[in-house]
């Protein structure tokens, strides 16, 4: 499968990225990061590009500075619904240590030309360690809730906000926990956070757990690094196995889970890939069945989420770490950023949600191979045979180029079904034939070709 890909080269290390509209044509992208503190000549920027997919180009729409003695950006996430965008940002590291507050989550709202207006900022962790960060910002598809998550390992901290007042509805406190990911379900009215070895599902009524699962992920040896809801009764973990005994079955997991009656369960599992050592960043887009992964040596796999097929591999095309991997609104692109500087944005196409599995479509290479195969032994034998066969067609009434159409229509009818409605098309073999010399010269139509 073949995939348009477009790469850009910012002017700052870039941590978040987010899509704020998209359509067939362009699709408009919001980033940031920077230099942080230190007057290094790098800034602290949040930036929007519109993306033309014609032509692959990237144009800067606004750009924001923040202030150059403070922390670069860690964190973003954006809301088309509500015009809310929420950053993650530290003040400078001075400031922090002196106790005297540290405004690290900061809102902009965003107008109906998608220009960005700087609201306010808010202290939510109160930590003096200038070394604690805002490590996830996450919206709910509403855009009305926030979950915001401190980066201290030692005790796993996320606190639920209004996305649009910032006020703290509650807060999650995990013991000696390191959060990995959090994500909330497609309906806002619970979320999911993992540490390595477990999932929690909290209600975001009550602020109360659901359930949580972790003896499962411990009998398996996996270890838990990113999820996301699909829907609201179903999430997808990406994690990493590793057995020193087999090392076929070290590499990247995915585990689907299911999320019914106030219960969690691991439904499917498959080791994706060995060729990976793990994952830094994905997103998926159910509708158009799309899942990206962003992989611990640079590369980008995009794969079938219905059946976890990989269908396409871009290998190192960063050249640092990839930081963010997020799929446009209407599932047709995929940009990842990294700390080099780089956007690489790479096009759904327009069949990827019908296209067949790996399976079918290596059984479909091996059918053509056969029918191909066929079709040249009838040519061939009829060429080494001409006299025997004209005089057997002439006794029997057999037209030899009617039984190659019929091989060709069962190949081409197999073919056309495994595309989508739109992409049909009728092939009439007939007037193949009726253009075509099988042996010698044809005088009229398939009819009365001369063997």
């Amino acid at each position: 499968m073949r995939f348009a890909n477009s790469k850009f080269t910012a002017d700052y290390p870039l941590y978040g990225a987010n899509f704020i509209q998209s359509n067939a044509q362009k699709a408009t992208l919001l980033v940031t990061g920077g230099g942080g503190e230190g007057k290094n000549g790098i800034p602290n920027m949040i930036t929007s590009y519109r993306f033309t997919a014609q032509t692959g180009q990237f144009d800067k729409l606004q750009e924001i500075e923040l202030p150059e003695d403070d922390d670069s950006p860690t964190a973003m996430d954006a809301s088309i619904q509500t015009g809310v965008v929420l950053v993650g940002c530290n003040e400078n590291s001075e400031k922090v240590k002196s106790g005297k507050g540290n405004k690290h989550l900061r809102k902009y709202n965003m107008d109906l030309r998608l220009q960005l207006e700087p609201a306010e900022s808010i202290d939510l962790f109160h930590s003096s360690n200038p070394d604690e960060y805002t490590k996830v910002i996450q919206l709910s598809s509403d855009g009305k809730l926030g979950a915001v998550c401190s980066s201290k390992e030692s005790e796993a901290i996320i606190k639920i906000i209004d996305a649009e007042t910032l006020e703290e509805r509650f807060e999650i406190n995990d013991a000696n926990k390191e959060v990995k990911d959090i994500s909330f379900a497609a309906n806002g009215k619970y979320f999911a956070y993992i540490t390595p070895n477990s999932l929690e599902i909290i209600s975001t009524v009550t602020g109360k757990s659901i359930t949580r699962l972790n003896q499962e992920f411990d009998a398996n040896k996996w270890n838990l690094s990113k999820m996301k809801f699909i829907d609201n009764n179903s999430l997808l973990i990406v994690a990493t196995k590793h057995d020193h005994a087999d090392k076929k079955h070290s590499g990247i997991v995915l585990l689907k889970v299911s999320v019914r009656n106030g219960k969690a369960a691991i439904t499917q599992s498959k080791l994706l890939t060995n060729k990976f050592k793990g994952i830094t960043a994905m997103d998926l887009h159910e509708e158009n069945d799309v899942l990206a992964l962003a992989t611990s040596e640079n590369s980008i796999l995009i794969c079938k989420l219905s059946n976890f097929d990989i269908k396409g591999t871009f290998n190192q095309i960063h050249t640092f770490a990839v930081t963010k991997i997020t799929i446009s609104p209407n599932g047709k692109y995929v940009v990842s950023v990294s700390a080099a500087n780089t956007i690489h944005m790479i096009q759904i196409p327009i069949n990827f949600k019908h296209s067949m599995s790996n399976r079918k479509e290596n059984f479909q290479l091996w059918s053509s191979a056969v029918l191909l195969l066929v079709a040249i032994i009838f040519y061939k034998i009829s060429t080494d045979n001409k006299e025997y066969f004209k005089a057997k067609i002439a006794e029997k009434n057999i037209q030899l180029p009617e039984v190659l159409n019929n091989i060709i229509k069962g190949y081409m009818k197999m073919k056309d079904l495994n595309k989508p409605q739109q992409f049909r098309e009728e092939i009439n073999t007939q007037e193949l034939f009726n253009q075509t010399t099988l042996v010698g010269n044809s005088t009229s139509s398939m009819g009365n070709s001369t063997i």
